[in-house]
């Protein structure tokens, strides 16, 4: 029963972390299967903080949008005033500057000084309305030339005659509004009506806008999952839960959880609220729950670590009803793990919680391989782990512990039988007397080899928890050495010898090979 903490990017690298979690989810599967003492119950999920909802719905984003139109278009209405009164300021320290040449070179200087003004203005402008070429409406490229040609002209007639001329002053005004009506006319502020609010698509309470959400974006045609329904609506004070039903034969389970981050999108809530599970009478149907408080958000205080008969408690679920537990070892056998999320989600400080439980039962030893080369994954496990190593070299050299350790496992494994029943052992599998006892064979004839090392204090377990994966499973190096068809081959042969595996790494294709996860 392997653990899964979801909440990130797809690696696209042929051998990447997808690889060692379709590997995974078989070999877990495998053993469910195989051994039909596991319960489904065991699987560690967290749901990482966020907010939910807190997307704009259809409706606001278009109210949104049309205020960002209604401000664009007034700040452009605002232009053609901004442009007529800098060219009034021009004329105005045109004329200026010419009065000053006047008085010290002549009449004939400060005509030549108007028109350079003049012609200047005309280069700046059509500068200007060459660089914002692309926006200029079509209905106003031809008047933009003949303002440009207007504006030099007027500022050099100011500089000669003064902007406060009449004449002037009325032919600036006319020339302006003759010349930017088609501006005006491009960028028009409708005045919204006055007439009744209708209600939007988000009145009532939160499980009754995600319901006609759900029927408007995900159960019509071509949308996600066409023709589905919800139905057995149960609420708690943080969470949504529904069944949902789709028609006989056209999806499965794993389709639906594929399916959840486009599910999660027409719903407009955050993904990581969105928990998909399966349903247990139908594989065509699944489970959905929405959380709408996360009790995970102001953070979980840390109590210490616990390790009860196996399973290490992690802490609450998001929406609060249950606590997440990782299955170290159960009577089947050691269990490996699957640690995903975004960065910030708490993967590491989940690998860390699993670790500090397994160093504080007695009955594990610890391997800690960082994919982090400066090792700044996990400070903690770096320090509680019995070796603890970092960068492609540091986990290829633990892998070849780890298999030497399969060897040697095995070997004394065919050595060993178990226990006689003892009436006053406690049985609860955490290295007591009960479950997990063996002794040495005496008489091969009677005795049978044991059919799996289950941790003990004097035989503990193996724990490799590895953080950061996915900059391994792509690296050359590794790749080189084969690390994902070697890891896998630990995976498969590992539990029933007492050596586990527990893996953190971006979320990946997760979605669509996990299935019968507890939650997010």
């Amino acid at each position: 029963m392997s653990a899964a903490i979801e909440s990130g990017p797809a690696d696209p690298a042929g051998l990447s972390p997808e690889v060692l979690v379709a590997a995974l989810q078989r070999l877990t599967a495998d053993e469910i299967h195989d051994e039909s003492a596991a319960s489904a119950g065991g699987e560690v999920v967290a749901r990482p903080a966020g907010s939910v909802l807190r997307r704009e719905t259809p409706g606001q984003a278009a109210a949104s949008e049309r205020v960002e139109r209604v401000r664009a278009s007034v700040w452009a209405r605002r232009v053609p005033y901004l442009v007529t009164a800098a060219t009034a300021a021009m004329g105005a320290l045109g004329w200026a500057l010419c009065d000053l040449v006047a008085a010290s070179e002549g009449p004939g200087a400060a005509a030549a000084v108007s028109a350079g003004l003049g012609l200047a203005v005309s280069a700046g402008l059509a500068g200007a309305r060459g660089w914002w070429r692309r926006r200029v409406p079509a209905s106003w490229k031809k008047a933009s030339w003949a303002g440009v040609a207007g504006a030099g002209a007027w500022v050099g007639a100011a500089a000669l005659a003064g902007p406060a001329d009449p004449a002037l002053l009325a032919v600036l005004a006319a020339g302006s509004a003759a010349c930017w009506s088609g501006w005006m006319a491009a960028h028009p502020v409708t005045v919204p009506s006055t007439g009744p609010v209708l209600p939007t698509e988000d009145a009532g309470d939160v499980g009754d806008r995600l319901a006609r959400r759900w029927a408007a974006n995900v159960a019509r045609r071509g949308k996600a999952l066409p023709d589905s329904l919800l139905t057995d609506r149960v609420e708690s004070g943080r969470a949504i839960r529904w069944t949902v039903r789709t028609p006989p034969g056209e999806v499965c389970f794993d389709d639906i959880l594929g399916r959840r981050a486009r599910i999660a999108s027409a719903l407009g809530v955050s993904g990581k609220h969105l928990v998909v599970e399966p349903y247990p009478d139908d594989e065509g149907w699944a489970v959905i729950t929405v959380i709408v408080r996360d009790v995970l958000s102001a953070g979980i205080a840390y109590t210490g670590p616990r390790y009860e008969s196996g399973a290490i408690p992690l802490g609450p679920y998001a929406d609060g009803e249950g606590e997440m537990v990782f299955h170290a070892v159960e009577e089947v056998g050691v269990r490996n793990g699957l640690v995903t999320g975004e960065p910030g989600s708490g993967k590491s400080a989940c690998l860390e919680a699993i670790g500090l439980g397994l160093v504080a039962s007695g009955c594990w030893h610890v391997f800690f391989g960082d994919g982090d080369p400066d090792g700044g994954s996990s400070p903690v496990l770096n320090d509680v782990a019995d070796w603890a190593e970092s960068g492609p070299d540091g986990v290829l050299a633990q892998l070849a512990a780890v298999e030497a350790a399969l060897e040697v496992r095995s070997l004394l494994k065919s050595t060993l039988t178990d226990a006689p029943a003892d009436p006053d052992s406690d049985g609860d599998g955490d290295g007591g007397a009960g479950a997990g006892a063996l002794v040495a064979i005496t008489d091969p004839a009677v005795q049978s080899p044991a059919r799996k090392l289950l941790p003990t204090p004097e035989l503990p377990g193996l724990m490799w928890i590895i953080d950061e994966l996915h900059r391994l499973s792509t690296h050359p190096h590794m790749v080189a050495a084969d690390f994902i068809g070697r890891l896998e081959r630990v995976v498969r042969i590992g539990r029933k010898y007492g050596v586990g595996l527990v893996v953190g790494t971006p979320r990946s294709a997760v979605d669509g090979h996990m299935s019968g996860v507890r939650g997010e």
